[in-house]
Order: C-alpha cells, then sequence, then structure tokens
C-alpha cells in the first residue's frame, strides 16, 4: 500500500513539473543601420553602450531591426550566448533573430518579402518606399519540447496602408505555418498604438488562430503611461511607441519595460530605446 502511495506521489510530482511554465526573455531593438550617421553617432561611436546595455538585459530572444552585417557580427562576438536565426538573407538592413540555444532548439528560419510576390527578393508593393520583409524562426524549448515560431519585422515608415497589408501578410503566414502553435511577434511597427495597424493585431479576426494577439507593456503597465520608443538620438522620445512584442495567448507575461540607458556623453545609442518582455510558455503541450 505504501509503495502504491509513493508511486502515486512520484506521478503527482512529475505532471506537476510538467506543468510549471519556462520563462523567456525577449528583448527588441532598431539599432540603426551602420551606413545611417557619421562622428560621434557612428557606429563604432555607439556599438559598446549597445553591447553594455543587452548584456545587462541578457536576452535568451533578441529581435534586432536595421542589422548591418556588420552590426550582426560585432552584436555576436559581443554576446557570446547567442546565434542567429535567418541571417543568410542577403539583404543588408536585415531583421535579424538571435536566439539562446542552450533554451532554444532552432527548427527552421526563413524570411518572405512584404509584397504581392513574396518569394521574389526585394520586391516592393502597397506603396512601401523601400523593401521590407520579415524573418521568422520555429524554436523547440529545450526542456519540455514545446513549439513557439517567432516573427521579425520593421514595417513601411510612411505608408499606412502598406503596414496594414504587411501585418495582414503576417498573420496569413502564420495561419498557414504556425496554426497550432504559439507566436510571438516583434520589430519596428511604425505605428502608435491607437492606429489602425495595432487595433488589428490586438482585435479578434476571423479565421485567424492567433489574433487578437497581446501587448505586453500597455498590459502590464495598467493606468500608468507607456513611455515611448523613437526618440531620433533625443533623451525624450519624439513619438508614442512604434516598436513591440506582442504576444499570441498562450504566452503570460510576467513584466515588460523600455529600456531607457543613454550613454555616460548622454547620446542614446540609437534613435529607438530597446522593448525587453519576460514571459511564461507553459510547458504542456
Amino acid at each position: 500500500m505504501s509503495r502504491l502511495i509513493s508511486i502515486g506521489v512520484t506521478i503527482l510530482l512529475v505532471c506537476a513539473l510538467s506543468a510549471v511554465a519556462q520563462q523567456i526573455t525577449v528583448a527588441g531593438y532598431n539599432a540603426r543601420h551602420v551606413e545611417l550617421d557619421e562622428g560621434a553617432l557612428a557606429w563604432e561611436a555607439r556599438r559598446g553602450v549597445v553591447l553594455k546595455i543587452l548584456s545587462e538585459a541578457a536576452p535568451d530572444l533578441l529581435l534586432l531591426q536595421e542589422a548591418a552585417e556588420e552590426q550582426r557580427e560585432d552584436l555576436l562576438a559581443g554576446l557570446e550566448w547567442l546565434r542567429c536565426a535567418g541571417c543568410d538573407v542577403e539583404f543588408d538592413n536585415h531583421n535579424a533573430i538571435f536566439y539562446r540555444p542552450e533554451l532554444l532548439k532552432l527548427l527552421q528560419a526563413g524570411s518572405f518579402w512584404l509584397s504581392d510576390t513574396p518569394d521574389v527578393a526585394y520586391s516592393e508593393s502597397w506603396g512601401n518606399e523601400v523593401p521590407r520583409f520579415v524573418t521568422w524562426a520555429r524554436f523547440e524549448t529545450m526542456d519540455s519540447g514545446r513549439q513557439l515560431v517567432v516573427y521579425n519585422t520593421h514595417l513601411d515608415h510612411a505608408h499606412q496602408g502598406s503596414r496594414v497589408r504587411s501585418l495582414e501578410a503576417i498573420v496569413v503566414h502564420a495561419a498557414e505555418n504556425a496554426a497550432e502553435l504559439p507566436i510571438i511577434l516583434g520589430g519596428d511597427l511604425n505605428a502608435e498604438p491607437d492606429w489602425p495597424e495595432l487595433e488589428y493585431l490586438l482585435a479578434p479576426v476571423e479565421g485567424s488562430p492567433h489574433l487578437p494577439l497581446t501587448d505586453p507593456l500597455a498590459e502590464l503597465s495598467a493606468d500608468e503611461e507607456v513611455g515611448g520608443t523613437y526618440h531620433a538620438f533625443d533623451a525624450e522620445p519624439e513619438f508614442a511607441r512604434i516598436d513591440y512584442i506582442l504576444l499570441s495567448e498562450e504566452f503570460d507575461p510576467v513584466a515588460a519595460r523600455i529600456i531607457t540607458r543613454i550613454g555616460d556623453d548622454g547620446t542614446p545609442p540609437s534613435d529607438h530605446f530597446p522593448i525587453l518582455v519576460s514571459i511564461e510558455l507553459p510547458t504542456s503541450r
């Protein structure tokens, strides 16, 4: 009898442990392309501060925008615990996904262009001023085998119609390729929280297995005002938030903040502030 009780207790403990949520820290950052600035704002002058901020944040997933090859190489060398998914795309204004391989096993990675011809490199539609694309990656958690899909993008800065069509394309891709999996959508969306682009993502859409997504910064801030992320190298943000990490309902956000640290000389390390979100993903499938 006592042996049966012992076995029963062991089974209950195993089940309880298997249901424990796994925590993942996700950072999103528009690093400002290397070719856009000179002098005090050049990448060589900003690189050390960027590495210090990201090292202290120690993300398990890092979603970068405007990451040229030189910047990706510098960040991978300085953030030694991370690897890159989808960095083989031949486009210098890259949306890179860095990940911690001890925590996440990369199963598949790819990209597509935000246009009527998503498989055609550098293709443009919908009023884009420059080509825009998405990097995506499917991961499996090392401890539980739970899968998730991550999307990282940088939407057009000038044309709202392009941004809406681009988000619709991402949602369709997720429905076709990750219908039963939790997703993370991050990036510089160039849209403020109350604009139609975000309202589309944060509201239910018939036929979409993922919408509505949740905005952990807004959700966890409650009645507190959420600061801006784009500041044009001014310590005071010029606009409200245009950078996001959005989650499907399977994730439980634990903490979320905008990292507003700047260099010792008062210069921000990019024209955007990074976002840091800690989330829990239940291990049960």
